[in-house]
């Protein structure tokens, strides 16, 4: 990863060190791979901009850690491919964060389709404004 000036990485590790005091956090770092290699760790979350996704996954993958991603993956599909391809390999678990995954009215929308409510489902095409919170669904069956 690329670091900003040395002011900044100072006052970076400044919150951080006072983030860790106020909740009780005994162990800090600013560098990913530190999370990554230790052996105390089981598992990853990984937020961090998203061209660094796929090598901290295959870093994860390697050190046998298991992988939650926020999405996507990686900026390219053989980066991709390589990164579900390394966790398969090493026999770890990777789950993409999908923050609509678990919302009650895509979950209506899927137990309509299982359930046949809607006939013969071909396409599902949900359009979604966050900030006006206009949400919209098309079934075509």
């Amino acid at each position: 990863m690329k670091r900003r000036d040395r002011n900044s990485c100072i006052s970076c590790l400044h919150l951080l060190s006072t983030a860790a005091k106020e909740f009780g956090v005994p162990k800090f770092t600013a560098d990913a791979m530190d999370v990554i290699t230790d052996p105390e760790v089981d598992a990853v979350w990984i937020c961090s901009p998203s061209q660094y996704h796929a090598d901290q996954i295959k870093a994860c993958a390697a050190s046998g850690k298991h992988v939650f991603c926020e999405k996507p993956i990686a900026t390219d599909l053989a980066e991709t491919v390589e990164a579900i391809n390394a966790c398969n390999e090493a026999g770890v678990k990777l789950m993409i964060g999908l923050q609509r995954r678990f919302d009650p009215n895509f979950l209506r929308v899927r137990k309509a389709i299982e359930s046949k409510e809607v006939g013969d489902t071909i396409i599902v095409s949900f359009m979604s404004n966050f900030h006006l919170r206009n949400e919209r669904c098309i079934i075509s069956s």
